[in-house]
């Protein structure tokens, strides 16, 4: 039991938290029932995912506790807790004031102890979205601590979340130099993922390759987190999310379905302060979008536009209004996420939404200008996403752009030929829908088409109206346009 006292954290930091809750229920009665036992048992509940037996039991501790106070080892325990056991975000607040307190009084927290605290605060600001300045110093320095512990598990842990913090940033660059020194292969197989299976590393790959437009990649690295199985919360709501975006990226129907399942998982109200329900409405919403769905995909973001402190989420939610052809509400919509427009994926997103806006009120210059400055943020940090998600009228800027003076040429080509080489396009089409649309590429009238598929002219305007819906043009000429 004092052995547990001292290293609870550590394990269940270091996903041991399913061996942590079966020791401490296995424990003789005089102990299990003690009040730390009972707290760490109701934190690696907590961490497996068990939110409600782990609440329920954190709240029969605190009520049977004395209100005198409580003795220092119990104490220190339950100030740790609160901060994965409390969803008031509030009261979550109140948690991480009264923790950082604490690690400033001499002998509180020390060692091995004051690193696994800081890693579990840390992770803690950045789950209640306040975005600490210190967050990359602090995870840094407990990368090193844990490296000169000889702790690899733990270091790798610390600098995938170091990762992870300059991903959610916007820092791609520096995140793929750190994923680079610990060596994680972009492309990695089942059994290499075991070196970190549930860590923040393979999320951050996963993302990595999300914002490259190396969708399927993406959805690999997903994937296989979920299937390593034992993965800590939060992650594991966001990495659901996440491989939904990818799919509906990919176009790929098979793997929608399997993100569409996956999202029965995700939990559809607030846990830890985690807002699941955006991060699910906008999961539906791409995969509805991406099976030719969208007025039931702008129903789901239509729920959300006033959310203002997810930024990746609303980037997400922006892309499908500026698809539909409204680039003004996904503007309006990324413009409340203020304190996050230094961002490097909301800047591009903003400006690119803006550079429609203009294009569409006959102000082209201006139009270019915005283009030309998000190209410059999303070459710096490999951010393609934005620029291969399907959107006709964005791709007929970039195609246009080409032509003025640009110093991302390569880039621009680079983004317009991974969307075409996609199936993407074709994806969501029928067997037949993709022969009537490769049929419409040519100078056939549809009388044409219809005698050469021996069908009927209505037969072809049906299949001509839901290509045109599934891929979210209006003309046989924008669909030409768009075609590989």
């Amino acid at each position: 039991m004092e052995v547990l006292v001292e290293n609870w954290l550590e394990l269940i930091i270091g996903d041991h938290a399913a061996q942590v809750a079966t020791f401490c229920a296995g424990l003789p009665r005089g102990l299990s029932a003690a009040a730390a036992a009972q707290l760490i048992l109701a934190c690696a509940e907590e961490a497996i995912g068990e939110h409600h037996e782990a609440r329920a039991r954190f709240h029969r501790v605190l009520d049977a506790l004395p209100e005198q106070g409580t003795d220092q080892e119990v104490g220190s325990i339950l100030r740790v807790a609160r901060l994965l056991l409390t969803d008031d975000p509030k009261a979550a607040l109140e948690a991480t004031k009264d923790v950082h307190a604490w690690l400033a009084v001499a002998g509180e927290y020390e060692g091995r102890e004051r690193v696994a605290v800081l890693f579990l605060l840390t992770w803690t600001e950045l789950r209640l979205r306040l975005h600490p300045a210190s967050a990359p110093e602090i995870m840094s320095a407990a990368a090193r601590e844990w490296a000169a512990m000889h702790e690899t598990h733990l270091e790798r842990s610390a600098l995938g979340s170091l990762a992870m913090i300059h991903l959610c940033d916007g820092r791609n660059s520096r995140a793929r130099r750190i994923l680079r020194e610990v060596d994680a292969p972009i492309q990695a197989s089942a059994a290499t993922l075991t070196a970190y299976e549930g860590s923040a590393l393979g999320t951050a790959s996963g993302l990595l390759a999300y914002w490259s437009a190396d969708f399927e990649n993406a959805a690999a690295w997903f994937t296989r987190i979920l299937e390593a199985g034992d993965l800590p919360v939060p992650l594991g709501g966001a990495v659901r999310a996440f491989l939904a975006f990818s799919a509906a990226g990919a176009r790929d129907p098979a793997l929608c379905r399997r993100a569409a399942a996956e999202l029965e998982a995700v939990s559809p109200e607030e846990v830890q302060g985690a807002q699941w329900p955006i991060f699910r409405d906008a999961a539906h919403a791409v995969l509805a979008e991406a099976a030719g769905q969208r007025p039931r995909a702008l129903v789901l973001v239509a729920r959300h536009t006033e959310a203002a402190d997810l930024p990746m989420i609303g980037v997400v939610l922006a892309g499908v209004l500026r698809r539909a052809g409204d680039p003004a509400g996904a503007f309006r919509l990324l413009s409340r996420h203020r304190a996050f427009l230094g961002v490097s994926y909301v800047a591009i997103s903003a400006r690119i939404s803006a550079a429609l806006v203009h294009r569409m009120h006959g102000e082209p210059e201006v139009a270019h200008e915005y283009c030309e400055y998000a190209l410059d943020i999303a070459e710096r940090e490999d951010i393609r996403a934005p620029f291969c998600d399907g959107d006709l009228k964005l791709r007929l800027l970039l195609t246009d752009h080409l032509t003025r003076r640009t110093s991302h040429e390569a880039f621009i080509a680079g983004a317009l030929t991974a969307e075409q080489s996609s199936q993407g396009l074709l994806a969501a089409l029928s067997g037949r829908e993709v022969e009537v649309y490769r049929l419409l590429q040519t100078s056939m009238t549809l009388h044409e088409i219809a005698e050469a598929l021996s069908v009927s002219v209505n037969t072809v305007k049906t299949h001509q109206r839901a290509i045109h819906r599934k891929l979210g043009v209006r003309t046989r000429r924008e669909a030409q346009q768009l075609a590989p």
